[in-house]
């Protein structure tokens, strides 16, 4: 008996077939890659903030510090006695850490971004530095930043809501670089700049961010949405707009908001106080 053999039109409708299913499958395994991607950031924040709980053990219930205008030590240096880099007092009193100290600092580098600097690891995380007093009685707090040259933290103790606080957000920008203390939007940030530099309407102009829209909102280009720590450790994924309660379309229009608006209003999700 002869072997059969397929003639060339038959293995052109089996490639084509295989062709078609493949592109049903596609679709669905970036759709899977992408929820893995979303899920690895969120259980990297959950881990940041276990090692915020355990800095709270060792500091009164503060969170760290963000250094000062002299000060090169900044919130994620403080936590390296508590996520497993065990940074040496000299790595981090450096202003950045750089590829050459050879620390592993994946923890604080979330699978989807796409942000890169020569020689510099990028976090893709960031502390909310909201600050405000009306007649010298605190009116709003974020997690830690400066008054004035004063460095200053929030205290556990003083979070009304732990529930409904965010601590740390996603943010990722080539500006966002490991151990920096100094410049504003390093590593912090405000609720203004939610509302305006991280809008839809300003955002892909923005030269820090690479990929624009895409690369800032790298697991929800479309609904804007991205990972959220909160005060008491859990993790939320949604849109900054849904944090800034009656500022709202403040966000979609890209108009900043600051603490002395946030003072009036007990539905934003960046003052601890409310």
């Amino acid at each position: 008996m002869k072997d059969k053999k397929f003639s060339l039109i038959e293995l052109l409708v089996v490639v084509a077939i295989i062709g078609i299913l493949a592109s049903f499958l596609l679709p669905t395994l970036k759709k899977a890659r992408d929820s893995a991607r979303r899920a690895s950031c969120m259980s990297q924040e959950k881990q940041i903030g276990i090692a915020f709980a355990m800095y709270h053990g060792d500091n009164d219930g503060y969170y760290p510090v963000y250094g000062s205008p002299t000060d090169n030590i900044s919130w994620d240096d403080q936590l390296g006695d508590y996520d497993g880099r065990k940074l040496t007092q000299v790595q981090k009193e450096l202003q950045e850490i750089n590829d050459n100290q050879n620390i592993n600092n994946s923890l604080y580098s979330c699978p989807g971004s796409i942000q890169q600097r020569n020689g510099l690891p990028l976090k893709s995380y960031s502390i909310g530095q909201d600050y405000g007093d009306i007649g010298g009685s605190p009116a709003v707090r974020g997690t830690a930043g400066w008054n004035g040259t004063d460095p200053w933290s929030l205290n556990a103790s003083q979070i009304v809501d732990a529930n409904d606080f965010t601590v740390m957000m996603e943010v990722h920008n080539t500006q966002n670089i490991m151990g920096f203390s100094r410049a504003t939007g390093v590593g912090r940030h405000s609720m203004g700049h939610v509302t305006s530099s991280y809008s839809p309407v300003n955002l892909p102009g923005d030269g820090n961010v690479k990929g624009g829209i895409s690369g800032f909102y790298v697991h929800s280009p479309t609904q804007l949405k991205m990972n959220f720590l909160y005060g008491d450790g859990h993790v939320e994924f949604k849109s900054p707009a849904a944090t800034v309660g009656t500022w709202r379309d403040n966000f979609y229009s890209g108009t900043w908001t600051g603490w002395w608006e946030m003072q009036d209003s007990d539905d934003t999700q960046w003052n601890a106080l409310d």
